[in-house]
């Protein structure tokens, strides 16, 4: 503080000039800023208390000390420092308190920068004021600029996925420190289809944008792949039928789904392999491929078999008949059919067995018919023919005689048989004497 003494009634110097040998000097204030004082003097070694009228003028302002000292500065709008703390003092007051406030202020750069980052300008300013009105200000400017991009949450890990999963883009958050609103989220999306329709990689894009014009992005691959085969519906077991019957040309309606291909391409195969006679296998091949050559086959077999033999008809019962001359037997008309040939030529064979009698005109025939169809089902029926022979031959008659004794006749009848024909006659003849030995009769008896 500095002093200016004026004194009053009293003669410069009369009292107190050149009499000081130290001079130690306390001020009692009795007001604010025109105080009366209390000098107390050392005066040659003792003391004297002596009142002047002092007339004290306070024109020193006070002292703001800040710790730790500050400057201007360029910070981050995350590195903001807080503001240090305050004190003041006085040479006159001895308890004084600090005033700080902290605006913020329009400016379009930081100094120097040219930098459309900016984001505010902040100004500190602690201030304070003595009892005599001396006033003491500091003042601090921050330029606060955004050089940090903002950060975007959320975003989905790389995936590997089927063709079937929902693959939506999910919504991602995009925030930023500075910014008290939210950045802008821009959204992109490329697919690069490979191969085929259904499997491709999906690049997807997020593009965040804060008030500065700091940018920051994330991105998510997917890639989609169809490694399923579909699914072949309907197709039928392998069945097998008998000839006659045959399948019809559409026994089944076989269809196919896939996970991602909505028109699958289905195929069918037939091939046939003859067998014999009317027989056949038909094998069906179902051959269902989707857009990215995914294949599924399965197929089934109808086979046609003949296992039945034929039927042989018109065939006769065993029978007897009576010989006569020439007489062989004849085999009957035997037909056959064949349900899948229709009507076949049977064959025969004959053998001739004897007869109940050992004798020429006494034997069997028997006739077996044998039919067999392409497939060598095979039926056989046989009958035999027996020839008898019970009747006798017949001998033509011859009348009896009378005849001269010199001239006997002999007639040998013919003899006849329905079976060997012309047979030889045999005779026995009786003599039984007459009167005389000229006269006798003789009964012939043929056979």
């Amino acid at each position: 503080l500095a002093f200016t003494w004026s004194e009053e009634g009293l003669p410069a110097g009369t009292y107190f000039e050149n009499q000081l040998s130290a001079t130690t000097k306390l001020v009692i204030p009795g007001s604010t800023c025109k105080v009366l004082g209390l000098v107390r003097l050392s005066l040659n070694g003792g003391e004297a208390d002596c009142t002047a009228r002092v007339s004290i003028d306070d024109v020193t302002p006070p002292v703001i000390t800040l710790t730790p000292e500050v400057t201007d500065m360029t910070v981050a709008c995350g590195d903001l420092p807080s503001a240090p703390g305050s004190s003041a003092s006085d040479n006159c007051d001895s308890s004084l308190s600090v005033n700080f406030e902290e605006s913020i202020v329009e400016e379009a750069f930081a100094p120097g920068t040219g930098d459309s980052r900016l984001i505010e300008v902040r100004v500190r300013t602690w201030s304070t004021a003595d009892s005599c009105g001396n006033v003491a200000s500091e003042t601090q400017t921050i330029w606060v600029v955004d050089y940090t991009p903002p950060t975007i949450s959320n975003v989905p890990a790389n995936a590997d996925l089927d063709c079937s999963h929902d693959n939506a883009p999910c919504e991602p958050e995009a925030m930023d420190e500075c910014d008290h609103s939210k950045p802008t989220l821009e959204y992109s999306e490329e697919i690069d289809t490979l191969s085929c329709a259904d499997s491709y990689n999906v690049y997807r894009t997020w593009l965040a944008t804060d008030g500065a014009g700091n940018t920051f992005s994330d991105a998510q691959t997917i890639r989609v792949r169809d490694i399923e085969a579909p699914t072949l519906i309907g197709v039928p077991d392998s069945y097998t039928l008998e000839c006659p019957m045959v399948p019809a040309d559409n026994d089944c309606v076989v269809t196919a789904d896939d996970n991602c291909d909505e028109d699958v391409d289905l195929q069918e195969l037939i091939t046939t392999v003859q067998g014999c006679g009317s027989t056949f296998v038909r094998s069906h091949e179902f051959i269902a491929s989707d857009n990215c050559a995914n294949t599924v086959t399965d197929s089934y077999e109808v086979t046609v078999e003949d296992t039945t033999p034929p039927v042989l008809t018109d065939t006769a019962d065993d029978r007897t008949v009576e010989c006569t001359a020439g007489y062989w037997p004849e085999p009957c008309e035997v037909s056959a059919h064949d349900a899948c040939e229709g009507d076949i030529t049977p064959t025969y064979t004959s053998i001739t067995l004897p007869g109940p009698v050992d004798c020429s005109g006494s034997f069997a025939v028997e006739f077996t018919f044998h039919a067999v169809d392409s497939c060598g089902n095979e039926v056989s029926d046989s009958h035999t023919v027996t020839v008898v022979d019970t009747t006798p031959p017949m001998i033509s008659s011859t009348p009896d005689q009378t005849a001269d004794c010199s001239s006997v006749p002999y007639t040998v009848p013919s003899a006849s048989d329905d079976c060997d024909g012309v047979v030889p006659v045999e005779a026995s003849e009786i003599r039984i004497d007459g009167s005389c030995p000229s006269v006798y009769n003789l009964t012939r008896t043929f056979f």
